[in-house]
């Protein structure tokens, strides 16, 4: 549809067993937008469920343009700012 995406995630424990699943729609414009909901959607539940004192998170995503906007400040889209300023949020 249009300006919407799918998102589905999976959570896993250190030893790989699914421990919450999550799938439905976003808004986004874009696969990267899309991609950088999902994270933040995965942080939120990762901290929600309270998991970021035991167990350390690691995020699977196929974009490296995704990968430098959350690792390089400079090349983050200024439209997207507000998401980033809550996955950082999240982060720290």
């Amino acid at each position: 549809m249009e300006n919407e995406a799918g998102c589905g995630e999976v959570l896993r424990d250190e030893k790989g067993v699914t421990r919450s699943l999550f799938s439905g729609l976003i808004k986004a414009m874009g696969s990267k937008t899309a991609e950088l909901m999902a994270i933040k959607t995965a942080l939120e539940m990762y901290i929600g469920m309270e998991w970021h004192v035991k167990v350390p998170l690691t995020i699977e995503f196929s974009s490296c343009v995704t990968m430098e906007w959350l690792l390089e400040r400079n090349y983050r889209l200024w439209t997207l700012w507000n998401l980033f300023i809550n996955i950082d949020r999240c982060i720290n």
